[in-house]
């Protein structure tokens, strides 16, 4: 089970096209794969964070620290 908020689900929702279809999977490596995509487009010119991807670092982190691995569920 992949553990989130209410709001770390809608923003999810806003940069990952196929959100629903990732939970429906309930893979957390999945998920987590297609997150870090994101936020590597969210980097700048430089690869340096951004606000934008800091933001979706934090719910990475969460994801990553709160929901157990998919070996473990």
């Amino acid at each position: 089970m992949i553990i989130l908020t209410e709001v770390q689900e809608k923003e999810l929702q806003a940069v990952l096209p196929d959100f629903d279809e990732l939970l429906t999977k309930d893979s957390k490596r999945d998920l987590l794969f297609e997150l870090d995509c994101a936020i590597v487009g969210m980097l700048d010119e430089n690869y340096n964070s951004t606000e934008e991807s800091r933001k979706y670092q934090r719910i990475y982190d969460d994801i990553l620290y709160n929901t157990p691995d998919d070996d473990e569920a």
